[in-house]
């Protein structure tokens, strides 16, 4: 958005969000659930605020509830396909369908205990913890730098508030947990290190 600039660079980096959303969920690349419920409501709220728009508490709730749709669709297009090549979503559809609400809480449980059991035990965390803590550091002390960077590139604030909802949903809706955060934040990191060191020579972002 910011290297093509104006509504054309928009559009484009919006697109590449779809790309994106469709190859993470459709079940013939693997049906990532948790990566539909986080990354649909975090590239909505991205592609809005690119657009210039304000987003309000009925947009939000909208945009949750709009991510159980293609989850529905997927999880019914992976049904049509053979036993042995369904995901993950396919079969907790069947599971839902065979032993109810049971069947389904069951799966749920399982996941937030494996989510919950690699918190504490991964080096993640440690990660997350270093780099929240850098950029606190660089908020405090430097707040002025990180104001440069979003004047000289302001779809960032897009990119901020896309990027804390996919980490938040993300860390909640995977097994893997911590790792979604600390894998984000390890990019994000250099990231930002780069961006106010370019923002401070005003050299063009590649």
């Amino acid at each position: 958005a910011h290297r093509i600039g104006g509504r054309r660079g928009v559009l484009t980096a919006i697109a590449l969000l779809v790309v994106v959303f469709v190859a993470d969920g459709a079940p013939m690349w693997g049906s990532d659930v948790g990566g539909v419920l986080s990354i649909l409501p975090a590239f909505a709220a991205t592609g809005y605020l690119l657009l210039g728009k304000r987003i309000r508490l009925r947009t939000a709730l909208l945009g949750l509830v709009a991510a159980v749709i293609p989850i529905v669709a997927f999880g019914l297009f992976d049904l049509t396909r053979p036993s042995d090549k369904q995901t993950h979503l396919g079969r907790l559809f069947e599971t839902t369908e065979s032993r109810g609400w049971s069947g389904f809480s069951t799966v749920i449980e399982r996941k937030i205990y494996a989510n919950l059991s690699v918190l504490l035990g991964s080096t993640w965390l440690l990660v997350v913890l270093a780099v929240l803590g850098f950029l606190a550091c660089v908020y405090s002390k430097r707040r002025d730098r990180l104001q440069a960077v979003s004047e000289w590139v302001p779809e960032m604030r897009a990119s901020y508030v896309g990027f804390a909802i996919v980490a938040t949903l993300g860390f909640a809706a995977n097994d893997s947990g911590i790792a979604v955060p600390g894998m984000m934040l390890s990019v994000l990191n250099p990231t930002i290190v780069a961006l106010l060191v370019l923002a401070r020579r005003r050299v063009p972002p590649s």
